[in-house]
């Protein structure tokens, strides 16, 4: 927010399965939650949570992504009969949760969250084919051309920007500053 009023310098470790942990910080103007919400039990009450953390802060954005269940080599995996945690990757063995785009816009929008923005992220092929071939290059380029095109089937990630909406108790609040203040001009 142009000057820094107050500089927050924290570090807070926590199980988010036990909650949002309180923050003793100024409102910020984004919160990433990167590769979290597929690991908690409860990603509903999460989300629930932060709706009511940042809703107060004003522009806050909130910056999610998870992977998308519904990529194509998901879905040809299961065309042919697989479906198999590993190491690492959508199915990775420590997520608990799975969700596609729609499914996780609908969690989004049900915990209160205005989505601004949804895109696919291209899958990360440089791990696959190394970073410095050519190869690896024609083909980022052409994950991330179908990933802008159809992010249902080519996003190996969904990417979501959102806004909280803001608060019954904060509504409430700003019209009774309001009546206030016209009773006081009157």
């Amino acid at each position: 927010r142009g000057e820094l009023t107050q500089q927050y310098d924290g570090f807070i470790l926590a199980d988010l399965n036990g909650g949002i942990p309180e923050i003793d910080a100024p409102a910020f103007d984004y919160v990433l939650a990167l590769d979290v919400i597929e690991h908690l039990d409860n990603p509903e009450d999460f989300l629930d949570q932060l709706r009511r953390l940042t809703a107060p802060w004003p522009g806050a954005k909130i910056i999610l992504t998870t992977g998308n269940v519904g990529f194509i080599l998901m879905r040809l995996s299961l065309l042919l009969g697989r479906f198999e945690y590993g190491r690492r990757g959508i199915l990775d063995i420590t997520h608990r949760r799975l969700f596609t785009f729609n499914t996780l816009r609908r969690a989004m929008r049900a915990a209160g969250f205005t989505i601004e923005l949804t895109e696919g992220v291209a899958p990360p092929l440089p791990f696959v084919f190394g970073s410095g071939s050519g190869l690896a290059g024609m083909l980022m380029a052409l994950a991330r051309g179908l990933a802008r095109l159809w992010p249902r089937l080519f996003g190996f990630q969904c990417l979501v920007v959102a806004r909280p909406r803001p608060l019954l108790a904060t509504l409430l609040a700003r019209a009774h500053e309001a009546a206030e203040e016209r009773s006081i001009a009157a």
